[in-house]
């Protein structure tokens, strides 16, 4: 479990900071003067640190400096959450060691994605100890997609041959040395679109080997789990990354991303027609409830089918803003309800290439 010290004079936001922090899985301590914010981070170790600069005794940056003489503190990532905004106030807690800077009022879910981040940024250090392959397999792709969704944030074009090329480096280590190692390496990853969009790669191409699809064919359908979400990149973080339920409104608002990705396929040159079918197709149902076009059975594509499922299952079994994380077991038993959303037949298959650890069919 991941530490995060909340350092604040303000007991009230101390409190709902950590309450919501706690909510998402993090062990979390408060301080609400700077010389206590010093001592918590020497006695508390933590991953993380959320630090205001106004504060009683010892100030904010004063006790940022003091942190930073630390040689166990002088990696730890600390964002300053503060109610100035001057350019030189910003300036100043950079020099002083702050990696990142949040000016309040804060939405809840922009704090959770930038703490997100932040907390896998620290995690990708230990990507050092997988194969050399996959390591620079993951980092490479970490960097496409992030690159990848900040053109798609500005409605712009994706390099779609370099994504691909990168996607192929992926798949190809996987072939080679498995798709443990990676999982490992990500299993304490905060929910990020980086990271669903991996995982829903992933098990694309391991579920495609199964079933005993062509090389080209397990390529392409991995390109369209690494693509699927790339609307979402359109979407509010403080909606993305809100924790509890959303309502009507902000729903209707995700919904969108399936449109705003296609927008983005639909503009950008050599896209494989399979990558754009997934990501039109993987929040259709079989009895015609799901959208964008709510469509049913015989209209929905095996590809579809497939993507559906597995952006599913992975949704229920990595870390995301409600703090539920399901076993592979559980999250098997929950797409079976509702009844009629998923292709029965390929959810049998699917739940079979788990139990055999995705390894090819005889």
């Amino acid at each position: 479990m991941k530490k995060i010290l909340v350092v604040d004079d303000s007991p009230v936001f101390c409190s709902l900071v950590q309450e919501q922090l706690t909510d998402v899985g993090y062990k979390v301590r408060s301080a609400t003067d700077g010389a206590s914010a010093v001592s918590n981070a020497i006695r508390f170790q933590p991953d993380l640190i959320l630090l205001d600069i106004e504060m009683p005794k010892v100030g904010g940056l004063e006790a940022l400096s003091k942190i930073r003489d630390y040689e166990s503190m002088k990696r730890v990532p600390v964002i300053i959450v503060s109610c100035h905004r001057e350019k030189e106030t910003v300036l100043t807690a950079i020099k002083k060691g702050a990696n990142d800077y949040i000016v309040k009022p804060v939405n809840v879910g922009v704090l959770l994605a930038k703490v997100s981040d932040w907390i896998n940024t620290t995690i990708e250090e230990q990507w050092k100890f997988l194969p050399l392959e996959q390591q620079s397999a993951l980092r490479l792709l970490k960097i496409s997609m992030t690159s990848a969704f900040d053109l798609a944030a500005k409605g712009e074009a994706l390099p779609y041959q370099k994504l691909k090329e990168t996607c192929q480096a992926l798949v190809k280590t996987i072939g080679k040395d498995g798709f443990g190692g990676i999982l490992r390496s990500v299993e304490d990853y905060n929910n990020t679109l980086f990271l669903h969009s991996l995982m829903v790669a992933i098990y694309m191409y391991m579920f495609s080997v199964f079933k005993g699809f062509n090389e080209e064919e397990c390529l392409l359908n991995a390109m369209g789990g690494l693509l699927h979400d790339i609307g979402c990149a359109k979407i509010p973080d403080e909606i993305l990354f809100k924790p509890g339920k959303l309502d009507t409104e902000e729903f209707d608002q995700v919904k969108l991303h399936v449109r705003y990705g296609m927008d983005i396929l639909n503009n950008t040159r050599g896209v494989d027609q399979t990558v754009t079918d997934i990501c039109l197709s993987h929040h259709e149902k079989m009895d015609g409830t799901g959208y964008p076009r709510g469509i049913k059975s015989g209209e929905i594509s095996v590809n579809g089918r497939m993507a559906s499922i597995v952006e599913a299952y992975t949704a229920l079994t990595i870390k995301n803003a409600s703090g539920q994380v399901h076993d592979k077991r559980d999250a098997l038993l929950r797409l079976r309800t509702p009844q009629g959303h998923l292709d029965q037949q390929t959810l049998n298959e699917f739940e079979e290439a788990v139990a055999h650890g995705f390894h090819r069919k005889a």
